[in-house]
């Protein structure tokens, strides 16, 4: 077989991938500190991290905008929803 990462030893290959892995970490850390991931909200005093939907800045009239352009026909036995 070919297999590419197979044709290093495997404590190469896994100290390469901690190394992706732990600088995606200070990358998700530096982020989540700046406030870049307002989805995401870290409580310093349980320490646990929640994510919540982010709300929509103008949803009322996103959703005006996607119902007009909508094109669909009811028949008359259909109840609106």
């Amino acid at each position: 077989m070919d297999i590419p990462w197979l044709r290093q030893p495997i404590d190469t290959h896994l100290d390469e991938l901690t190394a992706e892995l732990h600088e995606q970490w200070l990358a998700f850390n530096r982020e989540l500190s700046l406030g870049k991931l307002r989805h995401l909200d870290y409580d310093s005093a349980t320490k646990k991290l929640s994510w919540h939907r982010p709300k929509a800045e103008n949803d009322v009239a996103y959703e005006d905008t996607f119902m007009s352009n909508c094109r669909f026909v009811m028949s008359p036995t259909c109840s609106a929803l």
